[in-house]
């Protein structure tokens, strides 16, 4: 098995596409890959876990190490920060173009508040950012090229998508401005698509027979939970007849730095 773990808020899933598709065709087989632990709000948490699956090519048995955006309450998150968000603009205008197309993929109808949020943002921030004259569709298409190998991939600059990519690789000011970090008021109708989306995302993980791996004491002190029962394991793989069974693992994650063990763990808190 292949793992990797790394920090989330500086090196995103696109990174190691190329080398964990170079292990799969050595004959490596199941993976495991830390993400949506760490995020800057629930949809960036969700684009990485979305983004490990395609650019790292998950399949049945491999597994996603914490996963908590998935399982955090997104009405519970964005109320307790009246819904603000603190973010990179590179990072807001990903997040946003990304949440806008998975929804389209997933049929999912978006309220009219949250496009027009988008659109507004997407016009501002590809201004900003140097991007030039392009639209959502031609920006979109560009981030799915993102886990390609930026030393191999031979980019024709006659083409607008190709011109997109190229500058999110090399444009040293594109970079610069994208770090900028910006506050940013969300929509009243952002959190209840952002449900939608991860509702959505249950059910294709599930499809695709891949694992989660928990970390419940970990996620309690990283996570913000307040109780063992409000931990995210407890809705990827739920008791009732209509909930969700996706294949979970409970593990003790940093065993020295949290000072626990499987034997140790109690829910006796819950």
């Amino acid at each position: 098995i292949l793992s990797c773990t790394k920090d989330e808020l500086i090196c995103r899933p696109e990174v190691f596409g190329p080398v964990f598709r170079k292990a799969k065709s050595i004959g490596m087989g199941n993976v495991t890959y830390h993400v949506g632990e760490d995020f800057y709000d629930v949809v960036d948490g969700l684009r990485a876990i979305d983004e490990a699956i395609r650019f790292l090519d998950l399949r049945s048995g491999s597994r996603l190490g914490h996963a908590l955006a998935l399982g955090t309450d997104s009405e519970t998150y964005y109320t307790k920060r009246h819904r603000y968000i603190i973010i990179p603009a590179q990072i807001l205008l990903d997040n946003l173009v990304w949440m806008k197309f998975k929804a389209m993929e997933h049929n999912i109808q978006l309220s009219p508040e949250t496009l027009l949020f988008i659109c507004e943002k997407f016009s501002y921030l590809t201004e900003k950012l140097k991007y030039g004259n392009c639209n959502e569709a031609q920006y979109w298409d560009s981030m799915k090229r993102r886990g390609s190998d930026p030393f191999k991939f031979k980019v024709n600059l006659e083409s607008k998508i190709d011109g997109l990519l190229d500058t999110y690789w090399n444009s040293v000011e594109t970079r610069k401005l994208g770090e900028k970090v910006i506050t940013c008021r969300l929509p009243e109708s952002f959190v209840a698509d952002v449900k939608k989306l991860q509702l959505s995302m249950y059910s294709d993980i599930e499809e695709r027979g891949l694992f989660i791996e928990t970390n419940p004491t970990s996620n309690m002190m990283i996570g913000g939970f307040g109780r063992y029962i409000d931990l995210p394991l407890f809705k990827f793989h739920s008791p009732g007849i209509d909930g969700y069974k996706l294949p979970v693992s409970i593990n003790t994650d940093d065993k020295g730095v949290f000072a626990t063990s499987i034997n140790n763990l109690s829910f006796a808190s819950m």
